[in-house]
């Protein structure tokens, strides 16, 4: 049998405190006022995040699908609109099975709520073509079942939008203020 100093037990305890601790360690975004920042991009990038740790977050408006209850463990996001239109996707890691819910700002409008939306299984996709340019969106995600956690991936993509059909039909164009006129 091995002796333990007095010095080994207190170095031990101290091992064990900090492994309880980092085991217990709650993500940086676990609180809407923490929200991790996304950029959007012409293309999807995806950002890995987790929920391992996470609390449920009292926020409210409550979302309305996906199974979101008190017991959901969510993480949150927040995106500067650089368009009218956004798609906001997410991708499967340990969390096959997601849910994500858009608002106006922490504890605002509950804009959009979705569940399996997205072409990566079942995860959530968002795609709105009503965002206000300069504008702060916040995204709430949580894995479909209630208590579960795990890893997953976030993107949000500006898409790129049609531009309207126009036909001259004429050379003579007279401009006045933010007027236009094709005679």
């Amino acid at each position: 049998m091995r002796n333990f100093t007095k010095s080994n037990l207190i170095l031990m305890s101290i091992v064990l405190v900090l492994q309880i601790a980092n085991i217990n360690a709650q993500p940086s975004n676990d609180w809407c006022s923490n929200a991790i920042t996304l950029t959007p991009s012409t293309t999807c990038t995806y950002t890995s995040a987790t929920t391992v740790g996470a609390t449920n977050s009292p926020t409210t408006p409550l979302p309305t699908c996906a199974n979101f209850s008190s017991n959901s463990m969510d993480v949150w996001f927040q995106f500067v609109a650089t368009s009218t239109d956004h798609t906001i996707d997410t991708d499967v890691g340990t969390i096959t099975d997601g849910g994500m819910a858009l608002y106006s700002s922490c504890g605002g409008t509950l804009i959009e709520c979705d569940d399996d939306g997205s072409s990566n299984g079942l995860m959530s996709l968002i795609t709105r073509t009503d965002f206000i340019p300069g504008n702060t969106y916040i995204i709430r995600f949580w894995a479909y079942s209630s208590s579960a956690t795990g890893t997953f991936s976030i993107c949000v993509q500006e898409n790129s939008g049609t531009a309207p059909n126009l036909t001259a039909q004429s050379d003579n164009v007279t401009i006045s203020g933010n007027t236009a006129n094709i005679n």
